[in-house]
């Protein structure tokens, strides 16, 4: 309990601006329709859009900036999906995600179309980008990475000058249960919710990790789906969840489950995808009209100053 208590800790003082920064102006709400870009440099490229639009309200800002943001995540995803999907086979560097392919990606986007190793060096030191083991970017940071390259044209001052590494990577959106409202919550703490909760979020590229399953095809990815308890089964990672749960959020595709001795696990996993498909395609768009606020898992009261 204690270690819970001080992980929660920990992602709750990510979330809130050091003190004597600017006011965010991105809103708590939003924090997931910027995956996989973590929120410091959302709040980084925001800021230049609002001085590039100065006589515009705040939420005029807010929808360019979004739109922008849509726009070059589909873009990032087209670009890396073939070679983060290669990203553990055995093939030279520059046929899958590595450093030597994003050094080279995030040049091809530089208005020098140039990448320095020092730079690159700098920014893994930093934490801007996270690896998953050497020579091997994590590929969310590599996206997010690759996005700021993308939306910014300028060749300084790409990012914040303080990124914590307690810093999330992203954010998702969460409902727990039918009856719940939706909230948002860092992709780092889906391990703190209940394993039925459903998790979505707009970056497609969340399926290149285990356990998330891909809205749309081909060039109309749109999305990514999941429960958020995980399980291991012969070696294989699948959602925690049963029967119950299924009809919990779908009764009508949970009803497709038939009693076949030895054929009990898969045949649940099946049918939970069929259920996320059909709550995606149902729920989410009025889910996501819905005013979000921040997981109240991650919320821990502050102890008061005498």
């Amino acid at each position: 309990m204690q270690s819970k208590r001080r992980s929660l800790a920990t992602l709750q003082a990510s979330a809130a601006p050091p003190s004597g920064t600017a006011e965010k102006l991105l809103p708590e709400s939003l924090y997931a329709e910027i995956a996989p870009v973590p929120v410091p440099f959302a709040e980084h490229h925001l800021r230049r859009v609002r001085k590039a639009y100065p006589q515009e309200p705040l939420a005029t800002v807010l929808e360019l900036f979004l739109a922008e943001v849509r726009s070059t995540r589909e873009t990032a995803f087209e670009v890396m999906d073939d070679f983060v999907r290669n990203r553990n086979a055995p093939v030279p560097p520059d046929l899958r995600l590595s450093t030597e392919w994003l050094t080279r990606t995030l040049a091809a986007y530089d208005p020098a179309q140039t990448m320095p190793k020092a730079t690159y060096k700098n920014w893994q030191r930093r934490g801007i980008i996270r690896m998953e083991a050497h020579g091997k970017p994590q590929p969310s940071s590599a996206a997010a990475t690759l996005m700021m390259r993308m939306m910014n044209r300028q060749k300084e001052h790409l990012f914040p000058e303080v990124f914590r590494t307690t810093e999330p990577d992203y954010w998702c959106n969460v409902i727990e249960t039918p009856s719940h409202r939706p909230e948002v919550i860092p992709v780092n703490a889906l391990h703190l919710l209940p394993p039925s909760a459903l998790v979505w979020t707009p970056w497609a590229g969340a399926a290149w990790e285990d356990c998330w399953h891909i809205i749309g095809e081909h060039e109309t990815n749109q999305a990514a789906i999941r429960f958020a308890g995980t399980k291991l089964v012969k070696g294989e990672l699948w959602w925690d969840v049963d029967v119950p749960d299924l009809e919990a959020w779908d009764r009508l595709c949970a009803s497709l489950y038939i009693a076949v001795p030895g054929h009990h696990e898969r045949q649940v996993q099946d049918l939970a995808t069929i259920v996320l498909t059909h709550v995606y395609a149902k729920n989410v768009p009025i889910w996501s009209k819905q005013l979000k606020t921040v997981s109240a898992r991650i919320q821990v009261r502050k102890e008061r100053q005498e």
